[in-house]
């Protein structure tokens, strides 16, 4: 199965979906490698992580890219937008037509649930979600991923994920929201927790350090990234659809008609929704 995984930042691919780049054969789109033009602009997010330009630091994390994801992946495209801390980020349709024409040949499409709602990542969601409604992505599977650290840095991982047990289900109100986004625009969700073993735990960990000018802004001083028991588990979500898939609400071209219906949302919160089928999935 050719899978295309479509990445917000230059590290997200291998902190959220180690096991899946390990399987092959991968390809990661980032969306976000661009730099500003203006050599003394500094972001805020950039000033965190010690960066004293910039755009001299869009090229470092670049060329740490590249070596974390050296015999990794088959291909990588990363596309010129510019993050949200640049304050010129690109529209839901541009992001989507520039994923679109990367996609020849894609069996499997994997992007960002957007769980913790960092701006970026719910522009890459929803620009995935957009491509998909337009008919621009290719016929092929569907998959969300849960966005790391950020989904588990609250209280760890739901105890459905730690334990298997739907039944011990508890999580943030912010996968609630997030997921509810994906449901509202005609997706069913499959959850699939991947349980990495200590070497695969030490390969992610080895991989994530290489992005050496963000790991410790990430990992801040809870250790957050570098917790091996939330390094223990990946989560995606499948998604199938019966009907159309439309996009998220207030996501349209500025041209032409809104593309958008308006589904309802079921009551009870999407999470909730989807305790009898993990309970399926664990032969319960």
């Amino acid at each position: 199965m050719n899978t295309v995984v479509i990445s917000p930042h230059l590290d997200d691919a291998v902190l959220s979906c180690s096991t899946l780049l390990e399987a092959g054969p991968t390809k990661i789109i980032t969306i976000f490698s661009g730099p500003p033009v203006d050599h003394s602009m500094l972001g805020y997010y950039d000033e965190v992580t010690g960066a004293t330009s910039s755009r001299a630091r869009v090229f470092e994390r670049t060329h740490e890219d590249h070596e974390a994801l050296d015999g990794l992946v088959e291909s990588v495209v990363r596309l010129p937008f510019k993050d949200a801390q640049y304050l010129q980020s690109p529209t839901a349709a541009e992001v989507a037509d520039a994923i679109a024409i990367n996609l020849l040949g894609a069996d499997r499409v994997v992007f960002p649930s957007a769980l913790g709602g960092h701006i970026d990542h719910r522009l890459a969601r929803d620009a995935c979600v957009l491509g998909v409604a337009e008919g621009l992505f290719p016929e092929c599977e569907l998959t969300a991923f849960a966005d790391y650290p950020y989904a588990s840095e609250a209280d760890g991982w739901p105890a459905w994920v730690r334990t298997s047990d739907p039944m011990g289900l508890h999580v943030d109100a912010d996968w609630d929201g997030e997921l509810a986004v994906l449901a509202e625009c005609g997706f069913s969700l499959t959850p699939v927790v991947r349980r990495l073993d200590d070497a695969a735990i030490d390969r992610k960990l080895e991989r994530s350090r290489l992005y050496r000018t963000q790991f410790d802004a990430l990992d801040n001083e809870s250790g957050r990234v570098s917790n091996r028991e939330n390094l223990m588990f990946e989560v995606e979500f499948k998604l199938s659809s019966n009907g159309s898939v439309v996009s998220p609400k207030g996501v349209a071209r500025e041209l032409g008609p809104e593309v958008r219906a308006s589904p309802r949302r079921a009551s009870g919160g999407i999470i909730a929704s989807l305790r009898p089928k993990i309970g399926r999935l664990l032969g319960r």
